[in-house]
């Protein structure tokens, strides 16, 4: 078992609605980044409101993380989560997958979807601190009859030839945060752009951006300092903040 790391503190639980909206309940009590780990969600949530389908053996964890003054660079963090979530998964399976970041907030393993990121700021009256939930499918992938269509089909962890138990999967993503985000406070997102970009999927290539009530199709160019996608359409670049992105 990986040993857990020194610093953030871990509540277990058997069952919970989800670990997200336990981080809501619990957020006000917690002044240290404190992990949630649930064997088993009965009301996950993905983005935008999208159902997560919660299987034994996956992980469902959430992190509820203080920061005080720095509100204002929360939504960086999904970058963070995402090169610390993948940096677990190398550890896990080595070179016996590619693992490629998806924007805004998945992790694709050879081409489908192993994992998710939500990201939520806490409830109100609790402010400074933000909520990273991570689902990764660790033991099966869920099936998804009604997925759209240019979606990554899901995939498992062990379907790459590894099979390990969510806390000792947390423990690694636990400490690949930490570095992650020491990182990021001292060197700020540059790097964290850097290397995120170097593991992206899909840059230079054609994509549809679902957004709220629009959908824009171009060329995914890149990330901007703010962390928003730069899609190039009909010779004019614009920046989106939120989208569902389909590659193809």
């Amino acid at each position: 078992m990986c040993s857990w790391p020194d610093g953030p503190g871990l509540i277990e639980l058997d069952s919970v609605d989800s670990t997200n909206r336990e981080g809501h309940r619990r957020a006000a009590a917690l002044d240290i980044p404190t992990w949630i780990l649930a064997r088993m969600q009965v009301s996950g949530r993905g983005r935008q409101g999208t159902e997560w389908q919660s299987i034994a053996g996956n992980l469902h964890a959430t992190l509820v993380l203080p920061l005080g003054n720095a509100s204002e660079v929360s939504p960086l963090r999904s970058f963070v989560a995402a090169l610390a979530l993948r940096d677990a998964l190398v550890a896990v399976n080595g070179n016996n997958a590619d693992y490629r970041l998806k924007w805004p907030n998945d992790v694709l393993q050879d081409g489908g979807k192993v994992a998710g990121i939500l990201l939520e700021s806490a409830i109100e009256g609790c402010s400074g601190r933000l909520l990273i939930g991570f689902g990764v499918n660790l033991a099966a992938a869920p099936e998804l009859p009604g997925r759209p269509e240019g979606s990554p089909p899901p995939v498992s962890v062990a379907a790459a030839g590894r099979a390990i138990c969510p806390k000792s999967f947390l423990g690694r993503l636990a400490g690949a945060w930490r570095r992650r985000e020491c990182q990021f406070l001292a060197e700020g997102f540059l790097p964290i752009r850097s290397e995120w970009l170097s593991h992206a999927h899909g840059i230079g290539r054609e994509a549809s951006f679902r957004m709220t009530r629009s959908v824009l199709r171009g060329t995914f160019r890149t990330i901007d300092p703010d962390g928003l996608a730069v899609v190039e359409a009909g010779g004019v670049r614009h920046r989106v903040a939120a989208a569902e992105m389909m590659i193809g």
